[in-house]
């Protein structure tokens, strides 16, 4: 889906380097007013978008909470 979206935004010149980590990138294209994106070019990418932004914050939270149990465990912590 990511890679998808990488090529999408190609073909209107919005070019940002592939991978995972580049995801905030995209969102933050398509969001951009000032982007340079037709009002068409912009509705198709918004529902794999909005799945793409929810899974950021989830893995977000998962991180968080991976972080808060290793401190809590002295084992992890070791």
């Amino acid at each position: 889906m990511i890679h998808a979206l990488f090529d999408y935004l190609g073909e209107f010149r919005q070019i940002v380097l592939q991978g995972g980590a580049k995801a905030a990138r995209l969102i933050g294209i398509v969001e951009d007013p000032e982007s340079g994106l037709t009002f068409d070019a912009i509705a198709t990418p918004k529902t794999p978008l909005g799945a793409l932004t929810h899974l950021e914050a989830e893995i977000g939270k998962l991180d968080a909470e991976i972080a808060r149990r290793a401190n809590e465990n002295a084992v992890v912590r070791r």
